[in-house]
């Protein structure tokens, strides 16, 4: 029968034994991944290339994307101020004069705006084949109702004189064409928050 010592030298000796092999199949398995990994590597190297090649391609295409949005906002951005500029020059020219400590409205205003009609269409016309680039739907619409009213409104002040001649400054607005200026002016003054409201927001 064994003794004790005899049995702890069998024991340590089978696990020393099988350590051994574990080192062993452990070396073995990592040696033949390795060669796997190597050769698919190898295999697929051209894929791995063009793969990386293509992702490099769509980095500088998105890179190219942000940069040209970015130019096409600054320029957007110099029209709209641009359109900002010349329109509020338009408003001042087209804004009547007052003619007394106290001007009104309608005895006043309303005349000098009627009268200057014909000159006042041809005016908007220019500043949106100039400008129209730089300015939003809503506003050009309001635009072009002003200066249609502006045509119209030409007629009413001929039906209303009856092609008499008038001395500048002195014509008597009668209702149709007080109620076309008061529309006129309507839509000129929004055109004008309108382009302000876009520049400040930039939602052009």
């Amino acid at each position: 029968m064994a003794t004790w010592p005899e049995l702890v030298q069998t024991g340590v000796a089978a696990v020393s034994a099988l350590g051994s092999v574990g080192a062993i199949a452990w070396f073995v398995a990592k040696r033949t991944v390795d060669h796997n990994s190597k050769k698919w590597l190898k295999d697929h190297q051209s894929e791995l290339d063009r793969q990386l090649a293509d992702h490099k391609a769509e980095l500088e295409g998105e890179a190219d994307k942000r940069r040209l949005a970015h130019k096409r906002q600054e320029l957007m951005f110099e029209r709209e101020v641009l359109a900002a500029k010349a329109f509020f020059e338009l408003y001042d020219d087209v804004y009547p004069k007052a003619r007394g400590p106290e001007p009104d409205w309608y005895y006043d205003a309303v005349p000098e705006i009627a009268e200057d009609y014909s000159e006042i269409e041809d005016k908007i016309a220019a500043f949106l084949r100039t400008h129209r680039v730089g300015l939003s739907e809503e506003t050009i619409t309001l635009l072009n109702r002003a200066q249609n009213e502006a045509r119209e409104g030409s007629f009413l002040v001929g039906e209303e004189t009856q092609g008499a001649a008038y001395e500048q400054g002195r014509l008597e607005a009668g209702t149709a064409v007080r109620e076309s200026v008061d529309r006129f002016w309507s839509n000129f003054t929004e055109a004008g928050e309108k382009i302000r409201s876009d520049l400040k927001s930039g939602t052009l």
